[in-house]
């Protein structure tokens, strides 16, 4: 719930490492506490952009509340309990970036990636969300492997390969720089101003079955996706209201690493800290779940700023069909003008 770490102009950049990642998504160091206790000591990068004064925030977000009245007043006689539970399909992109054609230089597996697929889903059933593979994209080319945010290198790499348009979601694996960095994600409200930079960026060895132990089990991606869905983290603005602007969520002081059961942080806190919810730092095998708040809030954001919504409410039920570029399985590309080597796989 940093308030002020925020940037909905941006992205948000989140770092959930314990320990330093090498170039090749390994762990630096293996040791990794339990608890936050750690939290200002390890080499870890928490948020890549800049603060964002907090009565701009919140300008931000009394803007969201009037959409949101007019949403939920077209609803007529439903509530939000049920129009938020209408089954959505979000079409998905996914751009693998590597430095070369081996495992460690960031060639993940089809199996790896359909695994990642399978966590995502599993992980967003609560809000009722199925998230779609309409392309996979692989392009070897290692000035875009170690991806930096707000970098000419990223700019150039998602305006040659963003499909789709605001309602499609777009994911690019790489090796993150500054090195402890395992994800960031674009804002809903952010396709207004800047639309080739939507999407959500994770590390390439944080996929299941990768070497970012202890975040190798596929929660990155689900974690980034809350951002891309309009979810901030259950520790914005510490035990101070508004939070993360969702009622249900406990207040929060700061993030939980590791897996720190019964902290409570927040004295006068309703409840025991959220170390369990998606949207905190946990290990992969502690985050496991969203509140209903964070269910409304996700489905109101995504039906203002990207046009998602059910059929029963005036949506097609799914993600507009963006523009694929399927290409041949397994056929490379070569251009040799800027050294890119790239192979688009379609489905996998």
């Amino acid at each position: 719930m940093i308030l002020p770490s925020l940037s909905s102009r941006s992205f948000l950049a989140t770092a959930l490492l314990a320990s330093t990642l090498d170039s090749s998504g390994n762990l630096a160091s293996a040791a990794a506490a339990a608890d936050d206790r750690l939290t200002d000591t390890r080499n870890i990068v928490r948020c890549g952009v800049e603060n964002i004064p907090v009565p701009e925030l919140l300008k931000m977000e009394e803007e969201f509340k009037n959409h949101r009245i007019v949403l939920e007043a077209g609803h007529g006689a439903d509530s939000n309990a049920s129009w938020v539970n209408d089954p959505l399909s979000i079409n998905m992109y996914l751009h693998v970036i590597a430095a070369n054609e081996t495992a460690e230089g960031g060639s993940v597996s089809d199996t790896q990636i359909k695994d990642q697929i399978d966590v995502l889903n599993t992980d967003y059933q609560t809000m009722n969300i199925d998230f779609q593979l309409k392309n996979v994209t692989r392009t070897v080319r290692p000035e875009w492997f170690n991806v930096k945010p707000s970098s000419k290198e990223q700019a150039e790499m998602k305006r040659s390969l963003r499909q789709g348009g605001p309602a499609d979601l777009n994911v690019y694996l790489g090796c993150l720089d500054p090195p402890g960095l395992l994800g960031y994600s674009t804002f809903p409200r952010d396709i207004r101003e800047n639309p080739i930079d939507d999407g959500v960026v994770v590390l390439f060895s944080s996929l299941p079955g990768g070497a970012a132990e202890p975040y190798n089990e596929g929660k990155t991606l689900t974690h980034e996706v809350g951002h891309w869905l309009g979810l901030y983290h259950t520790f914005q603005g510490g035990c101070n209201e508004p939070g993360d602007f969702v009622e249900d969520t406990p207040a929060e002081a700061k993030p939980g690493f590791g897996c720190p059961e019964g902290r409570k942080s927040c004295k006068h806190s309703t409840g025991l800290d959220p170390i369990h919810n998606f949207m905190d730092y946990g290990d992969d095998n502690c985050l496991s779940s969203f509140t209903q708040g964070q269910v409304v809030r996700a489905r109101d954001q995504i039906a203002i700023y990207r046009g998602i919504k059910s059929s029963k409410h005036g949506g097609s039920g799914s993600s507009g069909g963006g523009k694929q570029h399927t290409g041949r399985p397994g056929k490379y590309h070569h251009d040799r003008r800027n050294s890119r080597h790239e192979v688009q796989k379609g489905l996998i």
